[in-house]
């Protein structure tokens, strides 16, 4: 949200043991992880059936599964290592 409290979106709701509102409304989507830059959050999704890791853009935007595995995938998390 904007510091004067507009523009609120909703990523993570604290009441449901941290899970991310997936657009649908449904809370499907849990475990999210700031990146280290603060520009992106990873989190695991059952969106698909299956779980499966996503990451998207602070503001909820270009959320993108990176996983495509048959088994579940959970709890990710960032490598503290940085690529150049």
């Amino acid at each position: 949200m904007n510091l004067d409290g507009t523009c609120e979106t909703c990523l993570i709701d604290q009441s449901a043991d941290d899970y991310v509102c997936s657009p649908d409304g449904d809370k499907n989507d849990y475990d999210p992880a700031w990146s280290p830059d603060g520009q992106r959050i990873i989190f695991a999704s059952t969106r698909n059936g299956i779980e499966n890791i996503y990451v998207m853009n602070a503001d909820g935007t270009n959320q993108t599964r990176l996983t495509h595995s048959q088994g579940n995938d959970t709890s990710p998390a960032w490598s503290p290592y940085i690529r150049s």
